[in-house]
């Protein structure tokens, strides 16, 4: 759920920014920030669940190897 949302907001500022390139002739600060806000809470949110993920694995093996010995 997290991870759409944050590429919504950048899909979004995607969108603002090719707006306000085609009407205004400048890009603008606000699609530029909705971009790189969406995209640092993307890597942000992926390197969490990598790292939960790592957790959860270094976990099973621990159970694993305790019920083998």
């Amino acid at each position: 759920m997290k991870t759409r949302l944050s590429l919504l907001i950048v899909g979004l500022g995607f969108a603002l920014l090719l707006y306000m390139i085609l009407v205004e002739d400048e890009p603008g600060a606000v699609p530029l920030v909705m971009i790189a806000a969406g995209l640092s809470w993307f890597l942000i949110i992926r390197r969490q669940q990598r790292r939960d993920g790592q957790q959860q694995g270094q976990q099973e093996g621990r159970r694993a190897s305790r019920q083998s010995a």
